[in-house]
């Protein structure tokens, strides 16, 4: 079992224009990650950037993040 927390940034967010549905995006980018292969747990916060991860293994984990289009780092 792998925990990571990484600084994200969801591609979407850079068209976004509300910038006042950041916790609903966060919901629902969650609910996608959990979905993932090999994702266990997950906390992520659109607003400040962050999010942490349990799993399977580091790549499982990155995937995830990808699949949901995020980008860590």
């Amino acid at each position: 079992m792998t925990e990571r927390s990484w600084p994200v940034r969801r591609l979407s967010c850079d068209f976004c224009v509300g910038k006042n549905h950041c916790d609903q995006c966060s919901r629902e980018v969650t609910e996608r990650l959990l979905r993932c292969p090999g994702v266990e747990a997950v906390r992520l916060d659109l607003k400040e950037g962050t999010v942490w991860m349990q799993g399977r293994d580091e790549d499982a984990l990155l995937d995830a993040l990808d699949e949901a289009g995020l980008m860590a780092g």
